[in-house]
């Protein structure tokens, strides 16, 4: 399960990846154009949000799966570890609720504007709306997996804690390596200018 989901998230980099690139270069010929009168790309604007609702898209569950949105974290941080950890398992289950809801709610949008076509570039919108059922229910997913996620936690808090224990001691080691390079590095200098000043 856990390959599957570093598989799916590896994609869903790509793919975001490929969209802010996408994002970039329509906005730097946006800005290019108007230096240019006779260069017309009423198009990009679409494009831009195009790419924006992909972004966001993909973005989403990735946030969802990490905890990454907005929250009033002070309150978590007064209370144990195990009530801290059903509570976030609580709240990714308020969040499983929300995007479900969302999935149904996003039809019937579809349904209204997925004949049309856009304005400038005359591609189907439905490409547009897609978007939103297609971020719902992979936020869906994301969260219940960060549920289960957090339920195994609570079970055994002592993860928590080796978890916690072995990104410290990563941390550490990464530490003490750029401490020991820096020290290399000014040794080479130091020693570069002394030779310098011999000669």
């Amino acid at each position: 399960m856990r390959k599957v989901s570093d598989i799916t998230e590896k994609i869903f980099d790509a793919v975001l990846f490929l969209a802010f690139m996408g994002l970039f270069f329509t906005v730097l010929l946006q800005i290019t154009a108007r230096f240019i009168p006779d260069l017309i790309v009423i198009w990009t604007e679409e494009l831009t949000m195009l790419f924006y609702f992909y972004i966001i898209g993909f973005g989403a569950p990735i946030a969802v799966k990490y905890g990454m949105f907005a929250r009033v974290d002070i309150i978590f941080m007064l209370v144990p570890l195990r009530v801290r950890l059903f509570f976030e398992a609580l709240a990714s289950l308020f969040v499983v609720v929300f995007f479900v809801g969302l999935i149904f709610a996003s039809w019937p949008l579809i349904a209204l504007g997925g004949q049309r076509l856009s304005f400038a570039m005359q591609i189907p919108m439905v490409i547009f709306l897609i978007t939103m059922p297609m971020l719902a229910v992979m936020s869906t997913v994301a969260a219940v997996g960060r549920a289960i996620f957090l339920f195994g936690d609570f079970r055994n808090p002592e993860r928590v804690i080796q978890r916690e224990r072995e990104a410290a001691e990563k941390q550490s080691q990464e530490n003490a390596a750029l401490a020991e390079e820096l020290k290399r590095q000014k040794l080479a200098s130091s020693s570069g200018s002394d030779g310098g000043n011999n000669a």
